[in-house]
């Protein structure tokens, strides 16, 4: 039996398969194969990976941060009670599509003194780019040619969406790197929720 859809949903759908095909094409696989080698340096020299963000930027961050931890990765999330320090050589991650909030050059400034990797995943430029050491741009697909009206992904729909795939393809990569297998990963599940 086929389920009938709304035409928004249709609509909604198609703009977002249309914006990962055109992501596909146009990101920068070099900037994300830097963040891959970042990532398995920290691991393999025991160090921490820290993610931070606001709103559903923070989820996908929490997202790739559970994922991290499932590799076997010591991951944490900035703003948590449970977040330790950050120190030299630990990777701090930030996901923000404007790089807008006030907050995130103040931290990017404590991370980068704590002599911290800086890794920042955005859209658009900004002064707070210079002090990445590492940085994934993905391509602002909203204002592309992606023939949609914007209530049909709206704010940071596309952003939000392409940033998930990318880290969960990273995820997927991080695995085969460091021969990680999916039973590992799910022995490191939480079994008490």
């Amino acid at each position: 039996m086929k389920i009938t859809t709304t035409k928004k949903l249709d609509l909604t759908f198609k703009a977002i398969i249309q914006s990962l095909a055109k992501l596909q094409k146009e990101i920068d696989s070099s900037q994300l194969e830097e963040i891959i080698k970042v990532l398995v340096s920290a691991h393999s020299s025991d160090r921490k990976v820290f993610v931070y963000g606001f709103g559903r930027s923070l989820l996908i961050g929490k997202a790739f941060s559970m994922r991290l931890m499932h590799l076997g990765f010591k991951s944490h999330v900035i703003g948590e009670v449970i977040t330790p320090a950050v120190n030299a050589e630990d990777v701090f991650i930030v996901i923000s599509r404007t790089l807008s909030n006030k907050a995130i050059p103040p931290a990017i400034n404590i991370a980068k003194n704590c002599k911290a990797r800086i890794v920042v995943i955005t859209s658009k430029d900004s002064p707070t780019l210079k002090k990445a050491d590492n940085l994934l741009v993905v391509p602002d697909l909203k204002s592309n040619a992606v023939r949609t009206p914007s209530a049909n992904t709206p704010l940071g729909t596309l952003f939000e969406i392409s940033t998930m795939v990318l880290l969960d393809c990273a995820v997927a990569e991080l695995m085969h790197r460091m021969g990680i297998t999916e039973e590992e990963m799910e022995a490191r599940h939480a079994n008490v929720e």
